[in-house]
């Protein structure tokens, strides 16, 4: 992929838009196993930690959603208003405008 960065940021925001339907970060990751620090979690919703493939089937698991509700194909991956929202609440807008255009560079989609 072009951009890791964007990449983990937008499964990220997927992660947490869902775990926030559930539970807290510290619930999450004490249901895992091996079990995850809340910090680890934070981490993860944030783009700044990798998820190990196994482990982001878990938590699919635990939030009762597909795995593509939290990692949509490449091609299909459009940059959801949803997505784009929460992008602009935790981000300056500079560097939400900055997140979006990358995602849909890497796809193809922008020039």
């Amino acid at each position: 992929m072009k951009d890791d960065k964007a990449f983990y940021a937008a499964l990220g925001i997927r992660l947490e838009h869902h775990r926030r339907k559930k539970m807290t970060q510290a619930e999450l990751g004490a249901s895992l196993s091996p079990q995850l620090t809340r910090a680890a979690i934070s981490n993860m919703e944030k783009g700044r930690q990798r998820i190990l493939a196994h482990t982001l089937c878990h938590i699919a698991d635990i939030l009762e959603v597909k795995l593509t509700d939290l990692v949509p194909p490449r091609e299909s991956m459009p940059v959801s208003a949803d997505v784009k929202g929460t992008l602009e609440r935790k981000l300056p807008k500079a560097a939400a405008e900055i997140i979006t255009r990358t995602i849909e560079r890497s796809k193809g989609r922008a020039a």
